[in-house]
């Protein structure tokens, strides 16, 4: 994966782990340091991402879904969409 794309997918991630700190805050840390492709800092910023980012963003979204139902996946996948709309050559569907 070219390192562009891997800052991208970084960047997403955590405006993903953001936008669910602003609901849950710290819990929505703790969430994301079960995301196995992940590597987070104690923040809440992705450090690394380990194997596909596509398989984290799926993974992420579905810990922030567990925890506050559809509205947690929706404000998830707002941030998805909005990558996607900027970046449209890049593969970022979560789903």
């Amino acid at each position: 994966m070219p390192i562009e794309y891997s800052r991208i997918y970084q960047e997403l991630l955590d405006r993903i782990i953001e936008g669910q700190k602003n609901l849950y805050g710290e819990l929505a840390v703790k969430l994301a340091f079960k995301v196995k492709e992940l590597e987070v800092s104690e923040g809440g910023n992705v450090l690394k991402i380990s194997g596909s980012p596509k398989d984290a963003i799926r993974s992420i979204l579905r810990e922030y879904e567990v925890l506050g139902g559809k509205l947690s996946r929706a404000l998830g996948e707002a941030v998805v969409r909005a990558y996607h709309n900027r970046y449209p050559d890049m593969d970022l569907n979560g789903e």
